[in-house]
């Protein structure tokens, strides 16, 4: 499948809009990580002709699956991303955020891309309050609780230590 808006119905008129829907495989954005976490993407879209500008608006919206990064068991992340990109045929050297196009066919495979990478939680969590796994017997403190004793500290700290005790 091809994640191009042919934009020939629109080129001529000014403010013209396309509004339409993709159902995207997560193969077609090339996405990191193993490709089972993720469920299928829906883009729902308006391109807008703008003058020299074509304006791509829409909201992307998926799940993916993820171990939290704490307690390690398996948390599905829900997936809404805003989408707002421009493209011109010309764009300014200097503006980074006009995507250029040519011909009729704007390819939204690489924004659409982007926008849901820099969407993804960096360490995705279970709950805002997960306690993790004990470092030493691995024990999930969510669970339970365990016998071990607090972590010693680093004897190149010791000396800080001795200063908060007093």
């Amino acid at each position: 499948m091809s994640l191009k808006i042919n934009i020939h119905h629109i080129r001529e008129d000014k403010s013209g809009q396309i509004k339409g829907q993709f159902s995207i495989r997560p193969q077609e954005l090339d996405l990191p990580a193993p490709k089972d976490i993720w469920h299928p993407l829906i883009f729902d879209f308006v391109c807008t002709n703008a003058g020299d500008l074509y304006v791509l608006e829409g909201k992307l919206k998926s799940r993916t699956s993820h171990q939290c990064s704490r307690c390690l068991l398996p948390v599905e992340i829900p997936l809404e991303v805003d989408v707002h990109e421009q493209f011109s045929r010309h764009p300014d050297k200097e503006d980074e955020d006009i995507h250029h196009f040519i011909g009729d066919e704007i390819d939204i495979a690489e924004v659409l891309r982007e926008n849901v990478i820099l969407s993804l939680p960096i360490k995705p969590l279970c709950s805002p309050d997960c306690r993790g796994l004990c470092p030493h017997c691995g024990t999930d403190l969510n669970q339970a609780s365990c016998d071990c004793k607090p972590q010693s500290v680093d004897p190149r700290l010791a000396v800080l230590e001795k200063l908060i005790s007093k």
